[in-house]
């Protein structure tokens, strides 16, 4: 009796890893839409299934491009029966195909599973969006959702299919999780004291320099908050200062920033590390001396002075920045002003980087 129940259990288990595991196979999308192409969809399309498909073996099998290819009719178009009989001579389940057409100011998406058996009734899903082209991918997602079963996202479904929002107010999918990571050019001043102790020559302790340099380093940026159009945003950025100038000055900025992913305008502060070298020093009647050159015979306060002659040294201060991130097309093009105070004098600079949207 044990024996029959294992027995039992075993072919059920095998049926249903068979039924769960149809091989399906990704032909392609047609589409009229501007600046979108029919492989650039179908590539997404390939991906999309590959991950979400859980009940079907996706597959990317180059003989049944050659079968459809051959038995296409003259107007080159492959019905449901062409189709089909790729799949029976290449022993393939089911066959998925997709339209998005732009028709009198809508854009509709039609998804059709063609099955190998002519007996089993074929998979199709329907619908139909704003006018909205750039938004494709999206909404070619929505109609696999649907066709799989997969509950949607109300705020995309709505964002895309909802006319009584208005475009201004309306946020575009790509942009509800904004990623602005890339590389950083940039530009900092110094002012008061620091910028003066900088142009000093080295005999004085200055750095014989302009007291600005360009930065160059990379933005990690992770979203760990997300409220709507806002996202709060942990933002990591290593630099390089001074090459412009003959100089190698690392250094390490984290930020915590609030961002509209609508508009691109963002805020954030956080701590700045960078390595400078200082001297210990006491001030005599405005002027700063190191015990070295002028005996402090009055004991008064040292403290760590900026200056070239000095150890190097891990030095903190707070950072704010505030920007805002331009698109081109499917590029984003970030650029922020930051302000770093100090105790006797602060810096500021701008930055612009770029990235693509994904």
């Amino acid at each position: 009796m044990k024996h029959l129940l294992k027995l039992t259990a075993l072919l059920i288990i095998s049926n249903l890893s068979l039924a769960q595991n149809q091989r399906l196979i990704v032909t392609n999308v047609e589409t009229n839409l501007p600046n979108q192409s029919n492989l650039k969809l179908t590539s997404f399309m390939y991906n999309y299934m590959s991950y979400h498909a859980n009940d079907y073996s996706v597959i990317n099998d180059k003989r049944a491009t050659l079968i459809m290819d051959s038995i296409k009719t003259e107007q080159t178009i492959c019905d449901d029966f062409c189709v089909r009989d790729m799949c029976q001579r290449t022993g393939i389940d089911w066959a998925l195909s997709a339209e998005i057409k732009q028709i009198a100011g809508r854009i509709y998406v039609i998804t059709k599973m063609i099955n190998k058996d002519p007996l089993v009734i074929n998979r199709t899903a329907k619908m139909d969006f704003l006018n909205l082209p750039d938004e494709s991918e999206f909404m070619l997602k929505l109609t696999l959702q649907k066709l799989l079963n997969i509950a949607q996202d109300k705020n995309e479904l709505l964002s895309l299919t909802d006319a009584t929002q208005s475009s201004a107010g309306r946020l575009p999918n790509y942009q509800q999780s904004l990623n602005l990571s890339g590389p950083r050019l940039g530009y900092t001043v110094f002012t008061g004291p620091s910028a003066d102790i900088m142009k000093d020559s080295r005999i004085n302790g200055g750095f014989d320099m302009r007291p600005g340099f360009v930065n160059i380093g990379y933005q990690f940026e992770q979203q760990y908050l997300h409220g709507g159009a806002y996202q709060g945003l942990i933002e990591i950025v290593p630099q390089i200062s001074g090459l412009d100038q003959g100089l190698f000055l690392p250094s390490l900025t984290v930020l915590n920033g609030l961002r509209n992913a609508r508009t691109g305008l963002e805020f954030a502060f956080g701590p700045t590390f960078t390595i400078a070298k200082k001297e210990s020093k006491y001030e005599e009647n405005g002027v700063w001396y190191r015990p070295q050159d002028q005996k402090n015979i009055n004991n008064l306060p040292l403290e760590d002075k900026l200056d070239s002659r000095g150890s190097a040294t891990l030095q903190a201060n707070l950072a704010f920045a505030i920007g805002k991130s331009f698109q081109a097309g499917t590029m984003n093009v970030p650029v922020n002003f930051f302000f770093v105070p100090n105790k006797d004098d602060y810096r500021y600079g701008i930055s612009i980087g770029y990235n693509f949207r994904r």
